[in-house]
This record gives C-alpha cells, sequence and structure tokens, in this order.
C-alpha cells in the first residue's frame, strides 16, 4: 500500500477532529447547553378583595432569582397594591383589575401588602 494511502484515514480523522472542536466552540454557550439561557417562567399571582375580606393573607411564595412576576388584581375599594424592596406599586379601583409586572431579580424577603387597607397578601422570596 503506498505512503499516501496510509496517511489519508489519518488525515480525515485529524480534519473532523479539528471542525469537532472549532464546531463545539462557534456556539459561545462554553458547554453550558441552552437551559441556562432559558427564562424562568413568570409567576402569576392573584389578589382578591370582597367585603373586607383579601385572599390570600400572607401567602409563602418562593421563586428563583430573575423570575418575571405578574400580580392581577381584583377589589371592591380603592386601594394601592406594594412590592417592598423594589418599590413597585400599582392602583387598584373598584371592579378595575390592576396587573402589577417586575422581575425579581434581588434575592431576599419581600412584603407584598395592600397598603390603604394596611394588608400582607403576600411574602415573595427569591432565592439567589
Amino acid at each position: 500500500m503506498p505512503a499516501r494511502a496510509r496517511l489519508m484515514p489519518a488525515l480525515v480523522a485529524g480534519v473532523l477532529v479539528v471542525f469537532g472542536l472549532v464546531g463545539g466552540c462557534a456556539g459561545g454557550s462554553g458547554g453550558t447547553g441552552s437551559s441556562d439561557s432559558t427564562p424562568p417562567p413568570v409567576k402569576r399571582l392573584s389578589v382578591k378583595v370582597a367585603d373586607g375580606e383579601v385572599s390570600p393573607n400572607a401567602a409563602r411564595v418562593e421563586v428563583a432569582n430573575g423570575t418575571p412576576i405578574e400580580i392581577t388584581v381584583t377589589s371592591d375599594v380603592a386601594d394601592r397594591l406594594h412590592v417592598h424592596g423594589y418599590d413597585e406599586e400599582v392602583a387598584v379601583e373598584p371592579d378595575k383589575p390592576g396587573t402589577l409586572e417586575f422581575v425579581a431579580d434581588e434575592a431576599g424577603r419581600f412584603e407584598i401588602e395592600l397598603h390603604d387597607g394596611d394588608r400582607l397578601v403576600y411574602q415573595l422570596v427569591v432565592l439567589p
């Protein structure tokens, strides 16, 4: 067998290795996969105020850091829903839902309350 024919499989294998390595680096993900870049799903919460009763009442909610939060409030009285630590707030009008959206991007425990009624509705725990 000529020397050239013996070298061909080694040459092909070398080319495949080089392209394989370059292809692995071209994605820019560092081999971590696409799941690291996928944002967490939106955490949807709701608050209902009717006849002086608030539901939920001080419920604890845990989310991962970076989770988008959406809180919808329906009430039979005017009030303000406020998220402490994030200084996010939405006005609530009687029988007209209000929605507050933000990203939970600070680790810790945060109270979510109705200000005028001075009622705690959620304890938001953002995990590191």
